[in-house]
């Protein structure tokens, strides 16, 4: 027994050995492969500064920007970098997509300008973050997206209070637009109020029975009475607080607990459909100059008076939005078309290199880059539902097909329909001609089961 033992102590000593040195052997390969990414990168940066054209990242000795603080991350690696005297930091911004060209994936620059430390981030691997609600500080704050580690990106509505997600068609700004209100919803549906305004595509139609709605409009002459009630009630909270000396609803809220005033959050369609065009009737102009009268007021008060207008629109251009309103607005950008459009939308040509998924933020104190949730279905609505019972969802139609499927002759208008839906003109000596056929193909039906019970089969043959 004692033998027996000490061979079994010999073997599991030997055994957990081996298994010590292939993890130790496992690590130190995972050391020097990471260590040889560093080196890598390091080496793609300094080649892409070298190669670049751009003026301004070296000064006259020659000195340029240089990688510190190297850390590896989930999804690429994070490094710190500083401007060498006498070289504005942000020349080296200058050459962004140069470097999201050589690493293929997300470079974001940023400084605080307190510091001489500029931070680089590198997203190398696309994250995929699944849309769930998550918990804001009220709903003065939206969801918007997230950064590669995760970290939750929202707009402070007190210093941002009017958002328009933009985009070319199919960047999916209508679904982000809907993950954000629905955030809202499902945290604070009792802390705000929500006026829907829908006049063409009636996407947003899919929260007219949440808690928060209040009014909703169809059409441009309820759009314009909507509008002008929203700047009445932004008219009526002005002049309550200043009463008290107040000059914002933020600011009595806070010495107010008791007698708050709620946000009022206006979500739009496409903002371009209030523009007016060559053919609109003289209603319709009529209507459009009263809606973008209000559209100014309440982009203008409502900051201070607690109101958000929330839209979508695929340019950012004049046409489609008034100059005036357009510079009150901050943008959540994802693909646009050209530089031109990603210009008027974020100030750069940032948001032409974004992918699926990528966006950009830009407005008061914050541009940031960022991934936005994902949803599994292509009708959102199945997804927010689950977190939003009131969303209205798709419901399916039962359509009664002919009984097999065969052609279905419409003798009063002469007209043959297919399943497909296609239409086709027949004369009244086809449709007998139908008949005829009709019948003898029952005939011969009957007589080859006649045939068939004596071991022949009965052909259709024309003159026989």
């Amino acid at each position: 027994m004692l033998i027996e033992a000490m061979i079994s102590a010999a073997l599991g000593g030997a055994v957990y050995g081996y298994m010590e040195t292939k993890r130790k052997n496992k690590e130190r390969i995972k050391l020097d492969e990471d260590k040889k990414e560093k080196i890598d990168n390091i080496n793609r940066w300094k080649k892409c500064l070298k190669e670049s054209n751009a003026k301004g990242i070296k000064n006259r000795s020659g000195e340029t920007f240089e990688i510190y603080k190297y850390k590896k991350t989930q999804f690429g690696f994070t490094a710190i970098t500083k401007a060498p005297l006498g070289v504005d930091w942000v020349n080296i911004k200058d050459i962004e997509g140069e470097l999201e060209t050589a690493f293929s994936g997300m470079v974001e620059i940023s400084k605080n300008k307190y510091n001489d430390e500029i931070d680089l981030t590198f997203v190398t691997k696309k994250p995929e973050f699944e849309f769930k609600p998550i918990k804001t500080k009220s709903c003065d704050e939206l969801l918007i997206m997230h950064k590669a580690n995760a970290r939750p990106i929202f707009l402070d509505l007190n210093e941002n209070p009017h958002v328009i997600f933009t985009g070319k068609s199919g960047t999916g700004k209508t679904f982000v637009e809907f993950m954000s209100i629905t955030n809202m919803i499902y945290n604070y549906k009792n802390d705000f109020d929500m006026y829907i305004c829908q006049i063409i595509n009636g996407e947003t139609k899919i929260f007219s029975n949440c808690k928060p709605v209040k009014m909703i409009s169809n059409t441009l002459e309820e759009a314009s009475v909507m509008l002008n009630k929203l700047v009445e009630i932004a008219n009526k909270r002005e002049k309550e607080i200043s009463k008290y000396g107040y000059i914002s609803v933020k600011h009595w809220n806070k010495d107010n607990p008791r007698r708050k005033f709620k946000r009022i959050v206006l979500l739009m369609d496409e903002f371009s459909f209030f523009r007016q065009e060559d053919g609109d009737s003289e209603d319709e102009k009529k209507n459009k100059i009263e809606c973008e009268k209000a559209f100014k007021r309440i982009a203008k008060a409502g900051r201070a008076m607690g109101i958000s207008l929330i839209a979508v629109t695929q340019k950012m251009s004049s046409e489609n939005i008034n100059t005036t309103i357009r510079s009150q607005l901050a943008v959540v950008s994802l693909t646009q078309h050209n530089n031109i459009d990603s210009n008027m939308a974020v100030g750069s040509s940032d948001a032409v290199g974004l992918e699926k998924r990528e966006a950009i933020i830009m407005g008061q104190g914050i541009y940031e880059k960022g991934f936005v949730s994902v949803l599994k279905s292509e009708q959102p609505q199945l997804e927010l539902v689950k977190y939003v019972p009131e969303i209205i969802i798709p419901q399916k139609v039962n359509i009664k097909e002919p009984w097999d499927n065969r052609l279905t002759i419409e003798e009063t208008n002469a007209l043959r329909t297919f399943e497909e839906r296609t239409v086709i003109q027949y004369s009244k000596d086809e449709i007998e001609e139908q008949r005829k056929r009709k019948k003898e193909s029952k005939f011969i039906k009957e007589q080859n089961k006649e045939k068939n019970k004596k071991g022949r089969s009965f052909r259709n043959v024309k003159g026989a």
